[in-house]
């Protein structure tokens, strides 16, 4: 016995549209404490006004009532909202001053302002002009502005799936630049990072492409290019992960803007003064014996600001000294002395790989194999193999050999 496809794709369209109202509610209710929830509160109020439209056709399919002309409009309209305000999240979580500029704003809200004047020319047509363009039939008989509004309208669909493409294009290269960013501040990262943000930028990439493609190939007569149950699915984990992300992330983040507002204003401060040869060998000079007789590199949170107030320089100073006389970035800077004694440690003791990556600074095991394999191009274990230095390995080896 089969389920019938229209159940099954309204109930993955209905558990959307929960967890969309759920997610809307609960990010509105902790708005207080980050202006990173105000945004998500509105995108998921986007979000689940777009489904309106879906959820009351499969509800009571057909458009004659009025009502539902009207549901349909503003779900097309706040469809041009979603991708705009998730950008928005995106950049109150990433950027350290945690604001959005009045010019940001009224140029990612340029396309759906646009969207709005036409949906409410179609609005204001009469109820018999609208059913006609429900059903597909001749419009020279309608008024010029719903001709107008309704061909606009028509348009504007493929140009939605490219705004959410771009968008999505958008948020990986933010992402990319905020965790550059953090390694010019921060020398273990894993925390800070907002990586989830691509995987969902990912989903709605796709759900663009294939939205897009299958339009084209609508107007040309195929059809079932993007099931609606694959579609649906989409738009769920689109939501879904976005909601448990969102949740957990963004208060996380504080110390990270906090720390990354610091150091801009001190770079800020002492950016037009300049550093002589001099002083930088000074200042490597110092940071090279709190490294090697302090070992500060391995207190897992060591910042550039944190670092440059332990040897008594200014973030900018030190920045310069590491990146112009140096040649590193912070991040690998002390990285670099992690991967030293951690290699020490691979060659002259039993400890585990998991102890001596909390031992040596890093936040993870993942953290520390990457950060490894960079520096050595190899990972812990085949060093360790490779060196043969392991005791018990040394100790069979010399048995072996008598």
């Amino acid at each position: 016995m089969h389920e019938d496809p229209s159940i099954l794709v309204f109930g993955v369209q209905l558990a959307g549209l929960t967890v969309g109202a759920l997610a809307a509610l609960t990010f509105f209710l902790q708005r207080h404490l980050s202006p990173v929830y105000g945004m998500s509160s509105l995108m998921f109020l986007a979000f689940v006004v777009s489904q309106l439209s879906a959820v009351s056709e499969m509800m009571s399919p057909g458009y004659g009532e009025p009502w539902r002309h009207f549901v349909h409009a503003i779900s097309y309209a706040s469809s041009f909202f979603i991708a705009p305000a998730f950008l928005f999240q995106v950049l109150l979580l990433t950027q350290p001053n945690r604001s959005i500029s009045r010019g940001q704003v009224m140029r990612h809200l340029a396309l759906p302002l646009l969207v709005l004047p036409f949906v409410t020319a179609f609005l204001l047509a009469p109820f018999e002009m609208r059913e006609i363009v429900y059903a597909g039939g001749d419009l020279s008989d309608t008024s010029v502005s719903l001709f107008v509004a309704s061909l606009a309208l028509f348009l504007f669909v493929p140009i939605v799936h490219f705004q959410w493409f771009f968008y999505a294009c958008l948020v990986f290269f933010i992402q990319h630049r905020h965790r550059a960013r953090l390694k010019k501040v921060f020398a273990s990262t894993e925390n800070y990072e907002v990586f989830w943000v691509a995987v969902i930028a990912a989903v709605l990439g796709l759900f663009a492409l294939m939205s897009l493609v299958s339009f084209v190939l609508e107007l040309q007569g195929s059809k079932d290019f993007l099931p609606p149950i694959i579609s649906s699915s989409l738009v769920l984990l689109f939501i879904v992960l976005l909601t448990v992300h969102g949740l957990r992330q963004a208060p996380g983040l504080q110390a990270a803007r906090h720390e990354m507002r610091v150091a801009n204003e001190e770079c800020a401060k002492y950016s037009k003064s300049a550093l002589d040869q001099s002083h930088a060998q000074r200042i490597a000079t110092k940071l090279h014996r709190v490294m090697s007789e302090e070992k500060v590199y391995r207190d897992p949170n060591l910042s550039l600001s944190k670092l440059a107030h332990r040897i008594g320089s200014s973030p900018n100073y030190l920045s310069q000294t590491l990146n112009e006389h140096m040649g590193k970035s912070f991040f690998d800077y002390v990285n670099a002395w992690r991967i030293d004694e951690a290699q020490e440690h691979l060659t002259g003791s039993r400890m585990n790989i998991l102890s001596i990556t909390y031992e040596t600074g890093f936040n993870s095991r993942s953290a520390f194999y990457s950060a490894f394999k960079k520096h050595t191009g190899m990972t812990p274990t085949q060093f360790r193999k490779q060196e043969n230095t392991d005791p018990l390995d040394t100790g069979t080896k010399a048995i072996a050999s008598l």
